[in-house]
């Protein structure tokens, strides 16, 4: 049966709104498409890059390393983050490294992450870069590292020291997931509680869908 709601949200947007992800599939399965606003989750999802996730998620597929959809545990708003660690792991980040419950997280150097300094996204945000300042148009550089979680190996970037290098020790509690951002230094996730406009710890029941493909 076509998901009818989903078809007349697809046709109900003016095409000068905002991007329109076409995703065929997402009427007649277990899918949703979004688009990226943001570029939290550079390199996997860039801004303005069209995604589509899966939503019959099962909890088999909430593990570290997967790339998911969910609603803030306060606003509601859709987010997307990669989870790191699930209830009952510790979680800590030490001079910009991933540790879990007190190991670090196997990465290793990958080479420059490289785009042009020119607004970005719908938002049209400018991105950060290591060797800053850079003029318009110019190479905007960061490091970046290859990460691997639960035998999941992804790109994580790092721009320099910042204030979400290093953290306390977190216990994820249970029912709940600790989710970070691959752009490290450009990303409110975990890291920053609720009270403070972060997302805290994401409750399993919150999670809207797991990350299927990225459209280029």
């Amino acid at each position: 049966m076509i998901r009818l709601a989903a078809l007349l949200i697809l046709l109900a947007v003016p095409a000068a709104a905002q991007p329109v992800c076409v995703c065929l599939k997402c009427l007649t399965g277990p899918f949703d498409s979004y688009w990226a606003p943001a570029g939290s989750m550079k390199p996997t999802i860039l801004p303005g890059q069209c995604f589509i996730s899966r939503t019959d998620v099962t909890p088999a597929d909430l593990v570290p390393g997967a790339v998911i959809t969910f609603r803030h545990p306060v606003t509601g708003k859709a987010f997307f983050k990669r989870i790191v660690a699930t209830a009952g792991q510790t979680v800590q980040m030490r001079s910009g490294r991933l540790f879990i419950n007190g190991a670090p997280v196997p990465t290793e150097e990958s080479g420059p992450f490289t785009e042009p300094n020119i607004p970005q996204g719908p938002d049209g945000a400018r991105p950060r870069c290591s060797n800053a300042p850079v003029a318009d148009g110019a190479d905007c550089l960061k490091e970046m590292r290859t990460e691997t979680l639960g035998g999941t190996a992804h790109y994580i970037l790092d721009i320099g020291p910042g204030r979400l290098d290093d953290t306390q020790v977190f216990t994820v509690p249970a029912g709940h997931l600790f989710v970070l951002g691959d752009n490290r230094d450009n990303s409110i996730d975990s890291r920053v509680p609720q009270a403070v406009g972060g997302l805290g710890f994401i409750p399993v029941e919150n999670v809207t869908g797991i990350l299927e493909e990225v459209r280029p």
